[in-house]
């Protein structure tokens, strides 16, 4: 029990939450991840010349072919959320339809399957369940959350200077 009132100190879950306004944003957040995937991959291969112009000059699909994107989306959806376990839940389904959406469309729609590159990510998707778990404190009070909001922040500005991690 020492651990668990710890814990608490730094954030509260919120309870009662209904299940199926839980089950409603864990679907929306799966659809999310998967129309992304497929709107990176089609922006990475056929579709570069038909995103508009603005699009184009603003190179959006660069910019979803970093990993600091997915890591502040992953953040955001994780502190967030009602709880550690749902944080985690979220994360998780996110990049696992992001992941479903990006590799479908290679399959199926450009005709290859990068098997070694896919299985790099499905390890940083499951990864993701428990870093998402910690994240989800970087949204309470106390040193531990400045801590864990310091370790966040650092690891996105090391991604906007040395980041060459491409998706």
């Amino acid at each position: 029990m020492r651990i668990k009132a710890f814990i608490e100190k730094i954030r509260k879950p919120r309870k009662n939450v209904p299940l199926k306004r839980q089950v409603a944003i864990t679907l929306g957040i799966i659809l999310l991840g998967f129309v992304l995937g497929v709107l990176q991959k089609w922006m990475d291969g056929t579709g570069s010349s038909a995103v508009p112009t603005i699009l184009q000059q603003l190179d959006i699909g660069n910019y979803f072919g970093r990993l600091a994107i997915w890591i502040l989306l992953a953040t955001i959806i994780s502190v967030y959320s009602e709880s550690p376990l749902r944080a985690a839940i979220n994360t998780f389904f996110f990049f696992i339809s992001m992941l479903a959406g990006y590799y479908l469309y290679c399959n199926y729609i450009l005709g290859f399957l990068p098997r070694t590159y896919m299985m790099m990510w499905i390890v940083i998707a499951f990864a993701s369940f428990f870093l998402a778990y910690v994240c989800w404190y970087a949204k309470g009070e106390g040193i531990i959350a400045i801590f864990i909001s310091s370790i966040i922040t650092g690891v996105l500005l090391a991604q906007a200077v040395f980041g060459k991690m491409k998706m």
